[in-house]
């Protein structure tokens, strides 16, 4: 009696172990890390956390991710086959995602050296999700982009280069024009492959409305192995300025109630007047009928 108790014990402290130990598992999440440069907010370091769930996978919110950077130390050339290098991390910031899963990692410009620059994103001591790290390696480089005007002919110069200032050849860039709904094509071409110079050279052949005049053209380098995504603007002051069609204060079929036409109110008024007066004298007439028996 004293064994079976002992073993009933044993079991049910097994049973209630496991099932604290498979409650508090924890899921394993997926990181994708994005290096970004553009004219608003300078060099970023983008990161997007999932998991997967019933089949999908879901954003990872409210995570705290730790960005580290690579530093590699400098060897003495004389000892440079007794010293093996290592790889050095320093912390650089701490970011949480928000209700997408994404996270963003503002890096200081000035702290971004010519060559390669390696970080490393962390997700550790996290109380739901497993640990994960995920690097992403980039090399710094830049788009200088400016308006050409000739007396007959309006073009895009872009010139890209590298962190020394050399330009860097057979680079594929897209050319778009910002709209208020998204970005629209410019030129015949998706892709416009950079030539020996570092150069692009986008002829704007049609005429571009805009209301103030402006026109804002978005130069992207996307998603490069060796440089990130780079996103630059250039302004020009050709645009065509549209006419304003609004009719919001004249009298109109499609403007205001208080702005209608006259006839559109009138017409109408007198109909309804006519049918009920109609249905009026009809109940008046029964009514005096109905008296008289």
């Amino acid at each position: 009696m004293k064994l079976k108790s002992i073993t009933l014990f044993v079991l049910l402290i097994f049973i209630t172990y496991s099932n604290v130990t498979f409650s508090q598992a924890k899921v394993k999440p997926r990181l994708s890390v994005n290096y970004i440069k553009d004219y608003k907010d300078g060099p970023t370091v983008k990161t997007l956390v999932r998991y997967k769930k019933d089949r999908a996978y879901l954003p990872a919110q409210n995570v705290t991710l730790t960005l580290f950077k690579q530093i590699n130390p400098q060897i003495d050339d004389e000892n440079v086959d007794e010293v093996t290098e290592t790889e050095t991390y320093i912390k650089v910031d701490e970011a949480q995602t928000n209700q997408d899963g994404e996270a963003y990692f503002y890096l200081n410009p000035d702290t971004i050296d010519a060559g390669l620059q390696q970080y490393e994103v962390r997700l550790i001591n996290d109380q739901n999700f497993k640990d994960k790290n995920q690097s992403v390696s980039f090399e710094d480089a830049v788009i200088e982009a400016s308006i050409v005007e000739n007396e007959d002919s309006r073009s895009i110069k872009v010139i890209f280069k590298d962190a020394l200032g050399e330009p860097v050849s057979r680079q594929y860039l897209t050319v778009r024009l910002k709209r208020l709904y998204g970005l629209m094509q410019i030129g015949e071409e998706p892709y416009y492959k950079t030539d020996d110079d570092g150069e692009i050279l986008v002829e704007l052949k049609e005429e571009l409305f805009s209301k103030s005049g402006n026109l804002d053209f978005i130069i992207k380098l996307d998603d490069s192995d060796t440089f990130g995504t780079i996103i630059e603007k250039v302004t020009g002051k050709f645009g065509v300025v549209m006419e304003s069609k609004d009719s919001f204060d004249e009298r109109t079929m499609w403007a205001s109630a208080l702005k209608a036409p006259l006839i559109v109110l009138i017409v109408p008024n007198i109909l309804l007047l006519g049918i009920w007066g109609t249905l009026l004298i009809l109940i008046f007439n029964l009514y005096k009928i109905f008296k008289l028996q």
